[in-house]
């Protein structure tokens, strides 16, 4: 399985939606429906793709091969005196303003005033124009915000480049896990909603660094799996998730990777954690496939530390 992202493009395996203009009502759309005019947003809610720049003018525009699968990092927030997301639904059409189909099922939000993060993972079709998604945002007070993505498709698989993130051990501040089809970090109470997507972490266990999949943290280290205060007034389990390998590969390329030489990247019997030094080269593959290599920028140790690290992995 292969993904796509622009420097860093994250709201989970996608969920799909049901006609927006009826808000709460999971039924897909009609074909009738499909080829309806989209109505005008009318919400107050603020979406963001984290991992694709927002255009200065205009509606984002991507490029993708078919076949390629696009991870996008969906940030929904609500706004000063708006009002509260509730769930997420996402369309696809390949004609412009017009409902589409629906993909996967609703994603639900949390009921907070806190931003949120959901990945979202589209399979690029094979067409030959252009597809428009389109992500919306049902709120209360029945109204809607909607945000859209346009997917040239053209083009061949290629590696996504995620330089310089910083991850902390256990009492910093800083994220401590990444998705790495999309470079997105995250904290423990953002990891909660997206266990699926996350694939890398980082500990300090004992006198050393690990580079580790989020499911060792439980199983091997027993570390805690609890993220309280998130805005929520529950307890958010952060154990689970995919089970990614990891190997110590100093020799391989990292500053010129390509999809076939990630591809050819050996784990027999690799681990879900690895000690890790600075100027490390870690090759890794996660449980839908792909590989990658991590680049350890840097280390500053103790469980109030951090790593400096950079990604490439295969799209």
């Amino acid at each position: 399985m292969k993904r796509i992202s622009s420097y860093l493009f994250t709201f989970l395996a996608f969920t799909g939606l049901s006609l927006l203009t009826s808000c709460g009502d999971d039924t897909e759309p009609t074909p009738e429906e499909q080829l309806e005019e989209l109505p005008a947003a009318n919400g107050t809610v603020q979406i963001k793709f984290l991992n694709y720049p927002d255009p200065a003018s205009g509606n984002l525009k991507v490029t993708a091969a078919s076949g390629d699968v696009l991870a996008v990092a969906v940030q929904v927030q609500k706004t000063a005196n708006g009002n509260r997301p509730q769930k997420l639904r996402v369309y696809e059409t390949t004609t412009i303003n017009t409902r589409g189909k629906q993909v996967g099922d609703v994603i639900d939000l949390r009921n907070t005033d806190e931003a949120q993060i959901k990945n979202v993972n589209y399979t690029v079709p094979n067409e030959s124009g252009p597809v428009y998604l389109y992500f919306e945002v049902d709120e209360s007070a029945s109204a809607f915000s909607r945000k859209m993505m346009e997917v040239t498709i053209s083009g061949s698989a290629g590696v996504s480049a995620y330089p310089n993130l910083t991850l902390g051990a256990q009492t910093n501040a800083a994220p401590s896990r990444i998705s790495s089809a999309t470079g997105q970090l995250y904290t423990a109470c953002n990891a909660a909603a997206n266990m699926d997507d996350i694939d890398i972490t980082y500990a300090y266990i004992g006198t050393t660094p690990v580079i580790l999949s989020n499911p060792e943290r439980k199983t091997k280290y027993n570390l805690s799996t609890e993220a309280k205060n998130c805005g929520d007034d529950v307890t958010n389990d952060t154990s689970g998730g995919p089970n990614t390998v990891f190997v110590k590969n100093n020799s391989a390329d990292f500053a010129n990777p390509t999809d076939a030489t990630l591809s050819a990247l050996t784990f027999t019997n690799a681990p879900e954690s690895i000690v890790v030094a600075k100027d490390d080269i870690i090759a890794f593959r996660t449980e839908d496939g792909r590989n990658g290599l991590i680049k350890i920028d840097n280390i500053t140790t103790g469980v109030a530390g951090t790593v400096q690290v950079s990604v490439k992995v295969q799209r």
